[in-house]
């Protein structure tokens, strides 16, 4: 058994104790302080950036494919 570990492009579920868990790509794993993950995701045609404490994989067919 292998445990599953994120990559860079994979599309993920994020999020942080206060926070809605929101479908993103991974952009960046962050080895410093408590957030672990850069993460980008798009509102209509402007794209944001958010770091987060968790990821979990998403299973399904990503945004946009």
């Amino acid at each position: 058994f292998v445990p599953w570990q994120p990559k860079v492009g994979d599309w993920c579920w994020f999020f942080n104790k206060d926070r809605i868990p929101v479908i993103s790509k991974l952009q960046e794993i962050c080895t410093d302080g408590n957030r672990k993950y850069f993460a980008v995701y798009f509102n209509g045609e402007t794209k944001f950036g958010a770091y987060y404490e968790s990821c979990k994989p998403f299973i399904g067919v990503p945004p946009n494919a």
